[in-house]
């Protein structure tokens, strides 16, 4: 299984309701290769919303949604190994 990634940081440009946002993070050393890093937004009902994947250490979100009136939108990137295993979650979150 590979190991998840480190360091996981992001930038945003705010509009009303969604923005753009670019997430970047470390790759881990150690455990299984790495083929892809996929990013997710963690819905309100715990279900999620496929966001992006990247075979770098960075993606770019065009557009995240608000959801509702949450205060705070929760996201995760995972790295995903060869044969699809993926890794822990590394959460993150933007403050609307």
């Amino acid at each position: 299984m590979p190991r998840a990634p480190c360091s996981v940081t992001r930038s945003s440009a705010n509009g009303a309701g969604q923005t753009a946002l670019r997430i970047e993070w470390k790759a881990a050393l150690g455990g299984a290769p790495i083929r892809h890093y996929g990013a997710r937004q963690v819905l309100p009902d715990s279900t999620y919303r496929f966001l992006t994947g990247s075979p770098g250490i960075a993606a770019y979100v065009p557009a995240l949604r608000r959801t509702g009136s949450e205060a705070a939108t929760s996201l995760e990137v995972r790295a995903i190994g060869e044969t699809f295993t993926a890794s822990e979650p590394v959460s993150l979150s933007y403050q609307w």
